[in-house]
């Protein structure tokens, strides 16, 4: 379906780059899921194109709002001015706007569009020899960009979702419909269940207040940073949302290398000399790694693609380190 409409989606684009002062822009489709994703080449300089129109209406929510994703620019214009975190820059159009909204024909509502300047790195190697060097500065980048939404006062109108302790019960509600798929058997779903009761039990045990929640990016895995000389660059912030700061620890150091869980614990460390963590953080970023799992899984169920992949691995999940926190047994620096 996507493969048939690309000619469509490439009008689209040439439509949205007529608002920008690019001299001569060329699309190059990229992927469609959350969003109509594209390189663009003026003949100097690359540019990463966003149209914010979901694949399916189920990826829709506050996020496609023209409010909303003008408030996830804000803050990374104000992380790239502010506190110097590397994140891609933030082309305004010809009026001075970071998004713009095109009209397409057929199309019933008006599409928001940004336009972010396109990062080359190499991806993240966990067999690599400075994999452990480039943890350490991930957890300190990661403590910095949290440093940064403590302190920040955001724009008025800034809108963006909010997680609070009860997130794993809207995660279960969406993976319910897994039931009558036949991905998930009665019994599995009502250990889905089990281990939402026991992540939103220990996750309350933290208070909302500024040292714990704030602004974080919400996606932090290994596919959304690069490398470029060193340096780490964060990408795809079209997570980011008001939540719990441990979300991105767990999330981050949960990616790093699923059959090396070595490589956590510089991660924490470079963290932990800019934002110490309290002795007690080991169960709750367990709880908030199995949240960002359950995430992972809410979002691809829609995907028919996916389904056997889903039909495997969530059994899997509740019978090793779902099992392992219902018992209070850790898993995460044990077996990655």
């Amino acid at each position: 379906m996507t493969a048939s409409r690309q000619p469509a989606f490439l009008q689209w684009a040439a439509l949205a780059l007529e608002q920008y002062p690019l001299a001569q822009p060329r699309p190059k489709f990229l992927r469609h899921s959350e969003n109509l994703t594209f390189q663009v080449s003026d003949g100097r300089r690359k540019y990463l194109l966003r149209l914010h129109k979901p694949k399916t209406a189920t990826l829709e929510d506050i996020r496609q709002q023209p409010p909303a994703i003008l408030s996830e620019l804000q803050w990374m214009d104000a992380l790239r001015r502010e506190a110097g975190v590397p994140v891609p820059p933030v082309l305004p159009n010809r009026d001075g706007d970071l998004v713009t909204l095109i009209h397409p024909a057929g199309e019933p509502r008006p599409i928001p569009c940004s336009l972010l300047g396109w990062v080359n790195g190499r991806p993240f190697d966990p067999a690599a020899e400075d994999a452990p060097a480039l943890a350490r500065r991930l957890g300190e980048l990661t403590a910095r960009m949290h440093t940064h939404a403590v302190a920040w006062q955001p724009p008025e109108g800034f809108l963006r979702p909010r997680y609070g302790s009860d997130h794993a019960w809207t995660l279960i509600d969406k993976l319910a419909a897994g039931v009558s798929l036949g991905l998930l058997s009665p019994a599995d779903f009502a250990l889905l269940r089990a281990l939402a009761d026991a992540l939103t039990s220990t996750i309350s045990e933290i208070a909302p207040t500024p040292e714990n929640y704030s602004l974080i990016h919400g996606d932090l895995h290994t596919g959304n940073w690069l490398i470029r000389r060193g340096q780490i660059i964060p990408l795809d912030f079209s997570l980011c949302a008001f939540g719990y700061h441990l979300f991105d620890l767990a999330t981050a150091a949960g990616s790093l290398g699923a059959e090396n869980a070595s490589l956590r614990t510089p991660f924490f460390e470079g963290y932990g000399q800019i934002r110490p963590l309290p002795e007690d953080s080991p169960r709750k970023i367990e709880a908030f790694f199995l949240i960002s799992v359950l995430s992972h899984y809410a979002f691809i169920l829609p995907d028919p693609e996916r389904h056997e992949w889903l039909y495997e691995n969530i059994p899997r999940m509740l019978r090793t380190i779902g099992q392992k926190f219902l018992r209070e047994q850790p898993f995460f620096f044990e077996t990655g």
